[in-house]
C-alpha cells in the first residue's frame, strides 16, 4: 500500500479481521452497484446506513437480494462492468465468516469500524472512478492528436488543387 497516490485513502484493508469493517465495505459496494444502473433519489445509504451500521443482520439479506436485480440489469447493459462489480461483491462477502457475523446490535466500537470500512471502500471506489475518467480523457486526447486537422493538409486556392500563387 506504500505506492498509493496521496489523494487516495491508503487505509482500505481488505484483510482487516473485523466483520463490522467489512459490513461497512459491503454497504459501499451495494450502493455502488445500485448507482451503476440507476440514479435514485434515495440511495441505499440514505435508507439503510443507520440500520446496517447497528443491526446488519436485520437488513443484510434484503440488501443482497435487491442487489441481484441491479446486477442482472447491469449484466444485460455492460457485461464487463457487471463482472467487475460481481467480483468486488464476492471479495467483500468472502471476508464475512458466517460464524463471526454479528447476531446482535453492533457495539460502539463495531459501529466505528463499520464507518471506517464504509468510507475506506467509498474512497477506493472514487479513486478507481477518477483513474477511469483520467484514462478516458487521455485516450480522447491521444485520438484527437492523432487525427489530421485542416492545418495538416496543404492549402489550396481553388478546387482544382492548384496551390501556386501569382
Amino acid at each position: 500500500m506504500d505506492n498509493l497516490q496521496p489523494d487516495t485513502l491508503a487505509y482500505l484493508d481488505e484483510t482487516y479481521p473485523s466483520p463490522a469493517y467489512h459490513l461497512g465495505r459491503l454497504l459501499a459496494v451495494l450502493d455502488d452497484i445500485q448507482h451503476a444502473v440507476m440514479r435514485a433519489n434515495t440511495t441505499l445509504v440514505d435508507r439503510f446506513y443507520g440500520s446496517m451500521s447497528t443491526t446488519p443482520y436485520a437488513v443484510m439479506g434484503r440488501l443482497i437480494q435487491g442487489s441481484q436485480a441491479h446486477l442482472q440489469k447491469l449484466r444485460k447493459e455492460n457485461r464487463y462492468r457487471h463482472d467487475e462489480k460481481q467480483a468486488l461483491l464476492q471479495s467483500v462477502m468472502t471476508r464475512l465468516s458466517p460464524t463471526e457475523l454479528p447476531q446482535r446490535p453492533l457495539s460502539i466500537k463495531e459501529q466505528a469500524l463499520f464507518s471506517l470500512g464504509y468510507y475506506h471502500q467509498k474512497a477506493a471506489l472514487s479513486a478507481e472512478m477518477r483513474e477511469r475518467r483520467d484514462a478516458a480523457t487521455a485516450r480522447k486526447a491521444a485520438q484527437s492528436a492523432a487525427e489530421p486537422t485542416d492545418t495538416d493538409s496543404p492549402h489550396t486556392d481553388d478546387q482544382t488543387g492548384d496551390d501556386t500563387h501569382e
